[in-house]
């Protein structure tokens, strides 16, 4: 079983358990925080739950086009490096 680590996301407490380092996980639930807090505060009618769906979805996106953003520099340095090869 991993380690306990303590967060609070919207207010609330919640336990998470893995095996991650501790600053990790508290790095991840503030940026939760963060996407939950700029929601609400920008919709006061917006409940929690909504608010928690709309911060997953938003931070589905930023995984999605940073991954895109990774493969695009993949394909480049390895149209660079084939190149480099094919000079000497």
């Amino acid at each position: 079983m991993g380690k306990k680590t303590e967060v609070t996301i919207a207010g609330k407490k919640y336990a998470i358990v893995g095996n991650d380092d501790k600053k990790y996980i508290e790095k991840i639930a503030e940026h939760v925080d963060k996407k939950m807090n700029e929601l609400m505060k920008g919709n006061t009618e917006l409940t929690q739950e909504r608010a928690a769906v709309l911060a997953a979805i938003n931070i589905a996106d930023e995984y999605f086009k940073a991954e895109e953003t990774a493969g695009n520099l993949r394909s480049e340095v390895g149209e660079l490096i084939s190149g480099m090869k094919g000079k000497k």
